[in-house]
């Protein structure tokens, strides 16, 4: 049973989260070693599942934890759907959390949307949010609660250094297009949920945290222009704690819009054009004076560099360089392309995914589900 990645993220409306690997993890790392060695068959083929629902090769098992409209929130709803990006964060008593977007486009009506729970939503037009689930190390659920509704279109996000989630709406539609943070721990913080406004407005997609300065670096995954990647400063004095960013001002810190420009200095309008390996450019940043879309999409910016499929964000070292792994998943010319942009040089690079990262500085803790309220 061969599905695409597209395809899997909307039947797991249906499906739910859970996937649980078998064997021991040695193993399994010495395989994926094995696997980026040429010619390497890698993990091996698939195997049918004779439930239908994911198709894994030998080895590997997965197990169910949350199933839309079949397993129960902790207000006793029945459990969400649509969803899409997700993170993981330890619990102190040996569990663990996992922060689920739901990506429901309309309204709170809509199949799979996110129930609203009294001081856990934003905006009563809509049906995308966040729930924080809770299972065992072996993927046995202890419970499901609401951590954010009323948005719509929560795709992706990002992890933070201080342990919380940032859910990213994937529009810039009907006053919608913000991040917001997602406590998965100390679950009454998620209470009064407001967007982050100095992030921008925009069709946002995914998010990474640059842990030594804070600095964030945001994707945007649209059309009619291509979107591009944001840059954004914090403001001097800024301290990463969960719910600070949504305490800042509209215009606190700089947003900027990313200029790559090639050895000529002229700017690349569509990274597209790089079709090897170890293309490099020159990157200069473009602020942002319009933030919250006023006056038009902020992607309206002149002499910027756009891309199409501008999706996952992930910060990690290449070749000991610590910076941001940014995606455009495909485009009209090539399947794929992952840059690594490297801030102490201003350079993004296309390189292949070899990422080595670096433990979090920054530990996290837990609360008990009855501050879901």
């Amino acid at each position: 049973m061969l599905i695409n990645r597209r395809k899997f993220l909307r039947s797991s409306g249906q499906v739910g989260l859970g996937v649980a690997v078998s064997g021991p993890v040695h193993g399994l790392l010495s395989r994926a070693r094995t696997a980026a060695q040429p010619g390497a068959a890698g993990y091996g083929p698939l195997v049918d599942d004779p439930k239908g629902m994911l198709a894994l090769p030998e080895g590997f098992s997965y197990r169910v934890v949350t199933q839309a409209g079949k397993t129960r929130l902790y207000s006793d709803h029945a459990s969400p759907g649509v969803h899409d990006g997700a993170a993981a964060f330890a619990a102190p008593d040996g569990n663990v959390l996992v922060v689920l977007n739901h990506e429901v486009r309309g309204g709170p009506d809509d199949g799979g949307a996110v129930p609203h729970l009294r001081g856990y939503t934003w905006r009563e037009d809509a049906g995308g949010g966040c729930t924080v689930v809770k299972t065992t190390p072996d993927g046995e659920l202890i419970w499901e609660t609401v951590a954010l509704a009323g948005t719509s279109t929560n795709c992706a996000g990002g992890v933070t250094p201080w342990g919380t989630w940032l859910t990213c709406e994937e529009t810039d539609k009907d006053g919608h297009g913000y991040v917001f943070e997602v406590d998965p721990v100390d679950l009454q913080a998620n209470r009064d949920p407001q967007p982050i406004k100095a992030l921008g407005r925009f069709v946002h997609e995914a998010c990474c945290v640059d842990p030594d300065t804070l600095t964030i670096y945001l994707t945007e995954d649209t059309s009619n222009p291509y979107g591009t990647v944001y840059r954004w400063t914090p403001p001097t004095g800024f301290r990463g704690r969960s719910g600070a960013l949504k305490a800042l001002d509209a215009g606190a810190g700089e947003l900027a819009a990313m200029a790559a420009a090639d050895r000529s200095g002229k700017v690349v309008a569509d990274l597209d054009q790089a079709d090897t390996v170890g293309t490099s450019y020159t990157v200069t940043w473009v602020p942002v004076t319009d933030r919250d879309a006023a006056r038009g999409s902020v992607r309206s910016l002149d002499g910027i560099t756009r891309a199409k499929k501008l999706e996952g964000a992930w910060w990690a070292d290449h070749d000991g360089a610590p910076g941001a792994y940014l995606v455009s998943s495909f485009s009209d010319s090539h399947r794929g392309q992952i840059w690594h942009y490297d801030p102490a040089a201003s350079t993004p690079r296309c390189s292949p995914w070899r990422p080595r990262t670096r433990p979090s500085r920054h530990p996290t803790t837990s609360s008990p589900p009855r501050s879901a309220g």
